[in-house]
Order: C-alpha cells, then sequence, then structure tokens
C-alpha cells in the first residue's frame, strides 16, 4: 500500500470517528437542551395554575397552549411532584406521541386534586431530526473536501521524495556518474538529499577502490603463478629427477593450474556483479551451441556419450557474447565431465528454454547447493567448484532462472529465457 493511501485512509477513519463522535454529543446536548425547556414551560404552566387556585380558590378552566394536555382529577392524598416521560397515541395524528409529563398536587375549597400536566416533544423529534439531515450532507461533504484537500497537498508535499527515489532506481554504479537530486524547500528532504549524494558518493569510490583492486589482485596473482607453472614445467624435463620428485612436481604443476583457472573464475564472477558486460545482443544460441559441441566432440567420443542434440532451430536472446560462450561452455562442460561412461548427453534448444542433461547417479547431497559457489558433490573432485554458480550468476545477470531435476537416471539443468 502506498504511503499516500495508507495515510489518507487514516485521515478518513479518524475525521469520521470524530464526526461521529461530535454528533452523538452535539445530539446529546440538543435533546438535554429540549427537556429543560420543557420542563421550564410545565413549571410555568404549573404556576399559572396553582396561582389561579390561590387567588381564586376554585379550579380554573385554563387552555394550556397547542399539543399541551392538562389533566385534574380528585384524590384522596397529594402526589409528589414529579417528571416523567410518556407516550401517547394520537388518534388525529394516527401515531404515537412521546410527551413530557409533570405530575403535581394541589388542594383548594377543601377537595385535594392530581394535577398532570404533559407538554407534547413531538416537535423537539422534528427539530432534532431536521438538524440531523442538514448535518449529515454538510459533515459528508466537509470530509470529502478535506480528504481531496489533504491528498493534493500531501501528494505535493511527497513529489520530492518520490523524484528522489526514481533518481535512486535508476542510478547504476557501473555508469561512474555522479546523482543529481532535484532541489526542494522542505528541510527534511532536503536533508535525506544530502544524505544520499554523500552515501552515494562513498559507495562509488568504494567500488571504484575494490574493483581496481580486484583486477590488479588478479593481474599479481597470475605474474607469479605463471612463473611457478614455467619453473615447474623445466624441472619436469630434467632428466636427474626422480620418480617421487617427478610426481610432486607434477602435482604442482596440477595445483597451479587449478589455481590459476580459480583464479580467473573468481574474476570473471567479480565482473559480472559488478555489471562490466552491459554491452548486451541478439545472439543466436543455436550457433554457439553447435560451435561448442564441435569443439567437445573428442571428449565426448572418450566417454562413449550416446547423444541426443536438438540445437537445429534459431533462437535469438539478448546476452553479452562473452557471457553466451561462457555459459554454454560451463552447461556443456559440466554435462561431459560428470556423465557415466557410455550414458546419455542430451542438449535441447527451445525459444523458451535450453536444456542440458546428462545420466548419472542421483545426488548424495542437498540439490539447491549445486549453484553455491565452491559446492562439489565430491569433496575429493578436481573440480574448483564454481562452474554452475558461474552459470548461475550469468542467468541471474540476464534476469532468467535455472533449475536443476532428476528423472529416470538423468540430471537436467534447464535455463529459461522468460524473464523473472
Amino acid at each position: 500500500m502506498k504511503l499516500l493511501t495508507r495515510t489518507t485512509i487514516i485521515y478518513l477513519l479518524v475525521t469520521v470517528i470524530l464526526f461521529a463522535v461530535g454528533g452523538v454529543y452535539f445530539y446529546s446536548e440538543l435533546t438535554d437542551l429540549v427537556r429543560e425547556e420543557a420542563e421550564e414551560h410545565l413549571e410555568l404552566e404549573e404556576k399559572r395554575l396553582k396561582e389561579y387556585v390561590k387567588l381564586n380558590d376554585t379550579i380554573p378552566v385554563i387552555e394550556l397552549t397547542l399539543g399541551d394536555k392538562l389533566i385534574m382529577e380528585p384524590c384522596t392524598m397529594l402526589p409528589s411532584r414529579t417528571f416523567t416521560d410518556t407516550i401517547i397515541f394520537d388518534t388525529d395524528a394516527d401515531e404515537k406521541i412521546p410527551y413530557l409529563q409533570l405530575t403535581t398536587g394541589l388542594e383548594t375549597g377543601g377537595e385535594k386534586y392530581t394535577i398532570i400536566i404533559r407538554k407534547a416533544l413531538l416537535e423537539s423529534d422534528d427539530l432534532t431530526d431536521g438538524i440531523a439531515d442538514i448535518l449529515i450532507p454538510m459533515v459528508s461533504a466537509l470530509i470529502i473536501i478535506l480528504l481531496f484537500v489533504n491528498w493534493l497537498v500531501s501528494k505535493s508535499a511527497w513529489k520530492p521524495f518520490f523524484a528522489t527515489l526514481s533518481r535512486i532506481s535508476a542510478f547504476k554504479l557501473s555508469e561512474r556518474k555522479t546523482i543529481e537530486l532535484s532541489v526542494t524547500r522542505t528541510k527534511e528532504f532536503r536533508q535525506l538529499n544530502e544524505a544520499i549524494i554523500s552515501m552515494t558518493g562513498k559507495i562509488a569510490a568504494d567500488y571504484a577502490n575494490l574493483k581496481s583492486f580486484t583486477e590488479n589482485a588478479s593481474h599479481e596473482i597470475q605474474t607469479p603463478l605463471a612463473i611457478i607453472k614455467a619453473k615447474a614445467e623445466n624441472l619436469m624435463q630434467s632428466p636427474n629427477l626422480s620418480s617421487d620428485e617427478a610426481e610432486q612436481l607434477q602435482e604442482i604443476f596440477k595445483t597451479t593450474l587449478r589455481l590459476s583457472k580459480l583464479n580467473q573464475t573468481l574474476l570473471l564472477m567479480a565482473k559480472i556483479e559488478n555489471d562490466q558486460f552491459s554491452n548486451d545482443e541478439m545472439i543466436d544460441l543455436s550457433k554457439v551451441l553447435n560451435e561448442k559441441l564441435d569443439l567437445y566432440e573428442d571428449m565426448i567420443r572418450h566417454k562413449q556419450l550416446k547423444c541426443e542434440i536438438r540445437t537445429d532451430i534459431p533462437v535469438s536472446v539478448k546476452i553479452h557474447s562473452v557471457l553466451a560462450d561462457i555459459l554454454v561452455s560451463n552447461l556443456l562442460q559440466n554435462a561431459i565431465r560428470h556423465g557415466k561412461q557410455g550414458g546419455g548427453f542430451g542438449v535441447y534448444l527451445s525459444n523458451e528454454s535450453l536444456i542440458v542433461g546428462n545420466s548419472g547417479e542421483p545426488l548424495k547431497g542437498d540439490a539447491s547447493k549445486l549453484f553455491q559457489r565452491f559446492y562439489k558433490e565430491d569433496p575429493r573432485s578436481e573440480s574448483t567448484g564454481l562452474g554452475l554458480a558461474l552459470v548461475n550468476e550469468i542467468v541471474n545477470r540476464c534476469g532468467w532462472t535455472m533449475t536443476h531435476t532428476y528423472d529416470r537416471g538423468m540430471h537436467s539443468f534447464t535455463v529459461n529465457f522468460s524473464r523473472k
């Protein structure tokens, strides 16, 4: 949910609650006011009646205000003075009408009387209904206007924030450009922009330093590795070497080659993560596959693999040419290297996906770790454990997905070209 929507909903709820509470309070106060006025009216009628009896010592015939009622009945004991509410059915109006009733008593000419004076409250009900009919539309219109004004003000106030957010989303370290943010008069957003500019500047500097260190370190490591490799080759050609010495030199040579390959792979992964392969183009993947299959033909023949190749359909995907070459090479090498001697080997290419499979035993470990760096199913393997991790980096960089399945003795690695 957007922040503007959330704040608008909160304002709406608070406004509705406040107006509801205020409406109840207003209605309660209005009702009390009308009741007080009715009580004062009844007391005035009572006063008029008693003053007349006191002066004339007789029960008068008093004409009350329209809607009021007066009842005088003889009694043996004077009642206590009380106010009560009652409802009486009016045959003329054909409805029940609420009354406020004053019950009192008086004595004249030796006779005792119960006096009941009633004040119709129908007018007060009509008054409250009329007020409600006026207030509800007015309050509703006021709420709508307040929400609209709040939405406009909030949208205008948050505009610099969304502009900053858009610039941050479009910011790329690999482009080596300083982020530019719009000028705002709002203090908080101005402080936010200053902090972002400072932070991105530091990140860009750290990125440049890390990139430079990675490239320099890789280059410096390659030089001594090349020297060790050359010295080991020279020593291995020496005629005076014992079999043990030759074997140890051979191990040193293999380790040096493996370390060199590991260094190059890690450097390549760092370049992919730093988005240094940004010049994508439409590559015919079927052409790349067929070229690599021709290159690995001797390896396939040596392992006597039973091949099923379906790469005749031209399939073009958007990817850097170097990354396309590495992606295909690593998938094919992985399938050939880990395939069973004389087992199956398959490559299937379509507009939706690339599938490379090989026959083999089920995995002993967790299949989800296959794409992790340095993970090896067999710890004794001379593999660097970076081949599938490198493929996964390329797949993620292109916005594709990659999965592994095992069915009927076949391991299948599927690269889906659909964007995430």
